[in-house]
């Protein structure tokens, strides 16, 4: 008899053999993400079919203007034109896939489950802009980088989608499964001397 298989986000070693910070100097907290599922979609942002179709099935509308982020039951960061990722916890392995697929039927259209090789990192608290600003040349500035705003950037020599929350007060790194182990090392190594804690 199958059983059913735990999803495990790749850094699972990383954050077992994590240092527990005990300073009370801590201003960053890391945090993975977990049981989230990642689609990368394309389609045309001027096709309306298209488009009311994707938001009757997400629940929400792609976001339209460049470099921002829709946030509903889905995170959906705008990568292009074009090109869009569906952040989601929606239960059922694939199911948001197909339903895009089904309501789509027939349109000019991409859809690419890549959550076995995506992680996310959450940032939070008083040092993070300063800790990105050491690795990446992205202009955190708030009235720059403001809140729902996401790019495509490098990181550590990472490629990396970084996307603020719309309340201001987290970053999400959203970065290939194959980088994380290596930008969370590069992220403790960073934050070590402002005070980092992974969780």
């Amino acid at each position: 008899m199958s059983k059913n298989l735990l999803r495990l986000h790749g850094l699972e070693t990383f954050l077992q053999n994590a240092e527990i910070e005990t300073s009370a100097s801590i201003n960053v907290h890391a945090e993975v993400l977990r049981n989230l599922s990642y689609l990368n979609f394309r389609g045309r942002s001027d096709d309306k079919n298209l488009m009311e179709k994707v938001r009757a099935t997400l629940g929400q509308n792609l976001p339209d203007k460049p470099n921002t982020t829709s946030v509903g039951e889905h995170t959906i960061y705008w990568l292009g034109p074009d090109e869009w990722m569906v952040c989601s916890t929606s239960d059922g392995e694939n199911s948001l896939a197909n339903q895009l697929r089904i309501a789509t039927d027939k349109l000019y259209v991409a859809i690419n489950d890549v959550s076995g090789g995506m992680v996310t990192i959450r940032l939070t608290g008083d040092g993070v802009q300063r800790l990105l600003s050491k690795g990446c040349t992205l202009d955190f500035h708030p009235e720059e980088f403001k809140a729902g705003d996401c790019a495509q950037s490098g990181l550590a020599k990472a490629n990396v989608v970084v996307g603020r929350s719309s309340d201001g007060l987290t970053y999400n790194i959203l970065v290939r499964r194959s980088f994380s182990d290596y930008l969370a090392l590069w992220l403790q190594q960073a934050g070590n001397g402002s005070g980092i804690e992974f969780r």
